[in-house]
């Protein structure tokens, strides 16, 4: 990735998260899928973004939002909070097996996160 194309990321993402805020939805979607286009890396927000989008605008999308955060896992699998993020649509889409498998991820690389464990209880763990 070059830095001219880390600036357009950061540019569509914060265009995603002004036409999310003003709900409209498909060009949040574009702007965010630009972002993450452009530097799949860096730009963890731009995934969670869209997910919010396919869940509270697009909801015929938000089955694509497992494929999504696991393509933003695949940069960093240990990221916190797209690993958070995974747990919680399954637990939300009562689908408590993914959701204890994604919430023993979370406490098994950080295991003092609290909440985490909590969840992990709370879904039958």
């Amino acid at each position: 990735v070059i830095e001219s194309d880390i600036l357009l990321s950061e540019i569509a993402e914060k265009i995603g998260f002004e036409f999310k805020r003003e709900n409209k939805f498909e060009d949040a979607e574009r702007a965010f899928l630009k972002a993450i286009e452009l530097d799949p890396v860096h730009e963890k927000q731009a995934y969670l973004g869209l997910a919010e989008v396919y869940r509270f605008g697009l909801k015929e999308k938000d089955s694509k939002t497992p494929e999504l955060l696991m393509k933003g896992l695949l940069q960093d699998p240990k990221d916190p909070i797209l690993l958070r993020a995974l747990a919680q649509y399954f637990e939300r889409v009562e689908n408590f097996s993914q959701a204890r498998y994604w919430y023993g991820r979370i406490t098994e690389y950080y295991p003092n996160d609290i909440p985490a464990k909590q969840k992990l209880e709370s879904v039958g763990y």
